[in-house]
């Protein structure tokens, strides 16, 4: 019966989230911002970290307050399945049901016009990519910040992308308007990958945690720290020994420090750009900058 109380609570998140997201968007449209750009910055960071705390604050509070696995593990998989079947029934099911019951009942004219898909199209929704960003950025959390407790959660994450790029795909052409592509402004990408950043990093705190106070893995490395009772039959966590603790937390003190020096160096040894799409951008740059200069040059001549 543990599904239950896990499905309610993963409702209970998207009327919370749906609620928040009005209320993120006023509050930024009262802050008056300049440009769009930073406008959606504003926006992108309040719901973020609103979602943030909705999604993965009961999992911390069992993650790091309770500290038992068994219960960490079984609400990371409700909450995982719940959120994938959700979006694959909202993105997916639903509507390609309507789409083939509009068809099949008539309500659409089945040998439209150019002009008349159009105007059809004009009165769909907006796609909205702010929701769609968020629910990736949610997955990958999951993934990261409690890999040690579910590292299935990566191949389940894996194929429920399959069925989501089928999903995008029918919904762009079929349930929303087509997106303006010609609107995505760089800083917007850059919000994005700070957040990842930030998840990243945060997972490798929250995983290392994991293994030293809450998982048995610190306790199958170093028995000699815990107090182990007569019955060996008994599961859960055991106690550090006396005076045993400081060697704990130097031990994970020890690993996060190795782990973030490493992540450090993939970040900046390796580049995220091959050496071709280098020479591209700064081809790129080269050539709006002359074309910036073309009418002065042409007005000074």
């Amino acid at each position: 019966m543990w599904v239950v109380p896990v499905i309610l609570n993963s409702i209970g998140i998207n009327c919370l989230n749906k609620i928040y997201s009005k209320v993120a968007e006023l509050l930024t449209s009262l802050e008056n911002w300049k440009y769009q750009c930073e406008f959606d910055n504003s926006l992108i960071l309040k719901r973020f970290l609103f979602e943030f705390l909705d999604a993965y604050l009961p999992l911390f509070y069992v993650a790091f307050y309770q500290m038992d696995i068994t219960k960490l593990q079984s609400e990371l998989l409700g909450l995982f399945l719940a959120d994938e079947i959700r979006r694959v029934v909202v993105e997916s099911v639903l509507p390609t049901v309507y789409h083939y019951v509009m068809y099949s009942s008539n309500k659409i004219i089945k040998k439209q016009s150019l002009l008349d898909k159009l105007l059809e199209e004009k009165h769909l929704e907006e796609y909205e990519y702010f929701d769609d960003y968020l629910e990736m950025i949610t997955q990958f959390g999951y993934i990261t910040l409690f890999a040690s407790a579910y590292p299935l959660a990566a191949l389940l994450a894996w194929i429920e992308n399959l069925f989501e790029v089928w999903s995008d795909s029918y919904r762009l052409c079929y349930v929303t308007k087509r997106p303006n592509i010609v609107y995505r402004s760089n800083n917007m990408n850059k919000m994005w990958l700070l957040i990842l950043n930030f998840m990243a990093w945060v997972g490798i705190l929250t995983n290392t945690f994991l293994f030293a106070f809450t998982t048995e893995q610190m306790e199958e490395w170093f028995p000699d720290w815990y107090q182990h009772s007569a019955n060996d039959d008994t599961a859960g966590f055991q106690e550090i020994k006396s005076g045993k603790g400081r060697y704990v937390v130097l031990v994970m003190f020890l690993i996060e420090h190795l782990i973030g020096i490493f992540a450090y160096l993939i970040h900046f040894l390796l580049d995220d750009h091959s050496s071709q799409t280098k020479d591209a951008i700064s081809k790129r740059k080269f050539l709006l900058k002359q074309i910036q200069l073309l009418p002065k040059t042409h007005s000074s001549s």
